[in-house]
């Protein structure tokens, strides 16, 4: 938790420190699970995003962001004798770089790559059996992602578009599609997210 807020004071610090050098301030929200061909019942879980990033000379799009992903599942039986819920949170610090094509004023389609770095995670799960119910909540950290054979580092594609609203305001939807496997073994699972924020020039 603490490597959390350091994070959060760190992205705002920043944020206001290069405000008059042309630094946005975003956030927002992922819509997240996994995929792969040894995933099974997987949904999708909410999480949150925030961070900032500027717009280059060569017309590039950078930025640094705290990232919330993770997915969801559950099970129960056909009588309703118990049920099984789980909530994986992944934490990443990431860094993207999008190119925009404009297609009409204010409107552009965004393209391009984003690295991400895993932090910590938590897994909460509460089993239910003939009414009476048990939860309980795991807080992950680099080490025990790593004793899990892991893969601490997450990158893939990012596709979307932005709309200004005005000249300081634009609302951001993309969608990652991640390409690193999370598993260093071979079970195949990667990270998928839709991901809606909103972007504040100063």
């Amino acid at each position: 938790m603490k490597k959390v807020v350091t994070i959060m004071v760190v992205l705002m610090v920043c944020s206001m420190a290069f405000a008059q050098s042309g630094l946005n301030a975003i956030g927002g929200i992922n819509y997240s699970t996994v995929a792969g061909d040894d995933v099974e019942n997987a949904d999708n879980l909410l999480g949150f995003r925030f961070g900032v990033e500027k717009t280059l000379t060569n017309g590039l799009i950078a930025g640094a962001i705290y990232s919330q992903r993770g997915f969801s599942d559950s099970e129960s039986d056909e009588y309703g004798e118990y049920s099984y819920d789980n909530e994986i949170t992944l934490n990443y610090l990431a860094g993207y770089v999008l190119k925009p094509f404009p297609i009409q004023t204010g409107v552009d389609i965004l393209a391009g790559a984003e690295l991400g770095y895993f932090l910590n995670g938590k897994v909460k799960t509460e089993f239910c059996y003939d009414g009476d119910c048990e939860s309980d909540t795991e807080d992950i950290d680099g080490d025990d992602w790593e004793d899990e054979d892991s893969n601490k580092i997450d990158y893939g594609i990012v596709v979307g578009g932005r709309y200004a609203i005005n000249q300081q305001i634009s609302l951001v939807g993309t969608y990652f599609f991640g390409l690193a496997n999370l598993d260093d073994d071979d079970f195949e699972m990667k990270n998928r997210s839709f991901q809606i924020n909103v972007s504040y020039g100063f």
